[in-house]
């Protein structure tokens, strides 16, 4: 996505990165799109459009835990 702003020039200059709103994750368990406002680093730059973007935000299930030949977990120890 591309995002255009405006405001001074010497900031827009030194802006190379825009960031968004947090994506909520809880309740997600694979990959989703979602629409989130984007934050400016400064109250002094203008979002001219859009003031919206689409992030993809890619889920991998987990990764199974190793089991032994008949099922059984190993066991975990502890360090000192």
């Amino acid at each position: 996505n591309q995002v255009l702003v405006t405001g001074p020039e010497s900031l827009v200059a030194r802006t190379e990165v825009l960031h968004t709103r947090p994506v909520n994750l809880a309740g997600r368990s694979t990959t989703f799109e979602e629409r989130v406002a984007v934050v400016l680093p400064d109250s002094l730059l203008q979002i001219m459009q859009p003031s919206r973007v689409s992030v993809r935000v890619p889920i991998q299930p987990p990764k199974p835990e190793p089991q032994t030949r008949n099922g059984a977990r190993p066991a975990q120890t502890e360090r000192p």
